[in-house]
């Protein structure tokens, strides 16, 4: 999985400070930050291997549901290249830091993860990161 040890401190430490109130938390005057959003990519070289990992995408959906502020889970697939994306997505920074420090992530986020790796065809060019989410 390619991210470093500084960055995931980073992003933990912001995805946590964020107020956990009703109030939009401002990084700069320019990009509010609002819903959160943990994205997965990878390639997963055809058709028949992003059906699988759809039915890992899919096992842990209820589980998802169940997460205070999650809002959905985004999908998208090149068929060209099988870049096969992920964006689990969260109405706040508040409450995607409680899901990044959460017992859920750890228990069954984490193995589904290691299930997504092995489906990869770089299972070391493997991207994580969080981003904030907006609709335009």
């Amino acid at each position: 999985v390619q991210t470093s040890h500084n960055t995931m401190f980073a992003l933990r430490r912001t995805a946590t400070s964020i107020p956990k109130v009703g109030a939009r938390a401002l990084f700069s005057t320019e990009i509010p930050v609002g819903a959160v959003a943990r994205v997965i990519r990878a390639h997963v070289g055809d058709e028949a291997t992003a059906i699988k990992a759809d039915a890992i995408v899919a096992s842990v959906q209820d589980g998802l549901k169940a997460q205070p502020g999650f809002v959905k889970t985004v999908r998208t697939v090149c068929k060209g290249e099988w870049a096969y994306e992920i964006a689990v997505v969260f109405e706040s920074g508040g409450t995607f830091g409680d899901y990044m420090e959460g017992d859920f992530r750890e228990s069954v986020m984490a193995p589904a993860l290691g299930e997504f790796v092995k489906l990869a065809t770089e299972p070391d060019a493997l991207y994580q990161g969080n981003r904030v989410y907006d609709e335009l």
